[in-house]
């Protein structure tokens, strides 16, 4: 029933006739203003925290689109991943696509972030525990045709290609999802991103040009898939199989 309901929620989010019908990461190639990177983060999480937090330690805030809805202070599993933290608040909360507190920005996606970014960095809901969990936050920029870099639990990336998808995105070994240790994947995810902001602007747009077929696949395999027929598949499937076995 989770797995329906929850894959209800994607097709509210992807079906309309409003999304684009071609990549987008084709107009913030060609804009000589867009930012390296857009990082949306809403609802807290320590790997947020500690991401914007990072965010503004090294300097390159100003290099993206960010937004912080929501940061708390003092979070124990926040200060294990970048230790002290409280120098946050003098950078957020900050609000790109409208203040999120109110309204569910899980519903929503602006067309504008991906056309004027070079890659999304998503933090997705759990980074933490010993568990892949895919949601929306990922799906968003692979519909926009979008590459991106993700902070989440060991093994995401591999689920990811699990389902088809290609995680070859930029030159950037997806192996960076692979560590098993939390604050290792975080040091080594938040890296992968200073390295990319780092690159000159000629070879940035030359490692995307590399990554169309990528993004392109990605573009279309998303089109393409039902996710509430799958998941009712798969619950038919999963049922059946259960009282095969009682």
């Amino acid at each position: 029933l989770y797995d329906v309901m929850y894959s209800n929620h994607f097709g509210n989010i992807f079906g309309d006739n409003k999304l684009p019908t071609a990549p987008v990461i084709k107009y913030a190639m060609a804009n000589p203003a867009s930012k390296d990177y857009n990082s949306l983060n809403r609802v807290y999480r320590p790997q947020r925290g500690a991401h914007l937090y990072r965010l503004m330690k090294d300097g390159i805030l100003d290099k993206g689109i960010v937004s912080g809805n929501e940061i708390k202070l003092n979070d124990k599993d926040t200060e294990n991943l970048v230790g002290n933290y409280a120098d946050i608040k003098k950078q957020f909360p900050r609000f790109i696509d409208g203040n999120w507190s109110k309204t569910n920005a899980a519903n929503q996606y602006n067309v504008d972030i991906y056309k004027n970014s070079l890659i999304s960095v998503i933090t997705e809901t759990m980074f933490l525990e010993d568990v892949a969990f895919i949601t929306e936050k990922i799906f968003k920029p692979i519909t926009m045709g979008h590459p991106l870099i993700l902070f989440a639990s060991q093994g995401t990336l591999r689920c990811l290609e699990n389902m088809g998808f290609r995680t070859d995105w930029c030159g950037i070994d997806p192996a960076y999802n692979d560590i098993q240790d939390n604050v290792e994947r975080f040091n080594a995810t938040q890296q992968v991103l200073n390295d990319w902001i780092a690159l000159p602007q000629e070879e940035k747009i030359a490692r995307l040009e590399k990554s169309m077929d990528t993004i392109q696949h990605n573009f279309d395999l998303i089109r393409r898939s039902d996710f509430y027929a799958d998941a009712i598949r798969e619950a038919v499937a999963r049922t059946e199989k259960y009282y095969e076995t009682v």
